[in-house]
């Protein structure tokens, strides 16, 4: 992968905050990945025959983010819909 820092784009006349801004997207998209994991790993653990997803998914979720492993933060800090919080709850107090 080629990567440039930004007094090496302005050396060859590329205006470096597009990437300053992509940067900051990544990071944003890093920590919501950590809730698209944890919401997998509700939904999963939901099915029978997917427990080990649920467990891959959380484990994933959690190393991005610990706080997903907190009931109390997803239920009052995301907008997740009842069912959801329930089977995350459900999932965490068996893991």
């Amino acid at each position: 992968m080629l990567s440039l820092n930004p007094s090496e784009l302005d050396a060859m006349g590329v205006d470096s905050r597009p990437c300053e801004l992509c940067a900051w997207e990544a990071i944003t998209v890093f920590f919501f990945c950590a809730e698209i994991h944890a919401a997998f790993a509700a939904a999963f653990y939901t099915d029978k025959h997917a427990s080990l997803l649920a467990e891959n998914h959380f484990t994933i979720a959690t190393l991005l983010d610990p706080h997903y492993a907190d009931i109390s933060y997803v239920r009052d800090e995301k907008h997740w819909p009842p069912s959801l919080v329930c089977s995350l709850h459900k999932f965490i107090t068996l893991f």
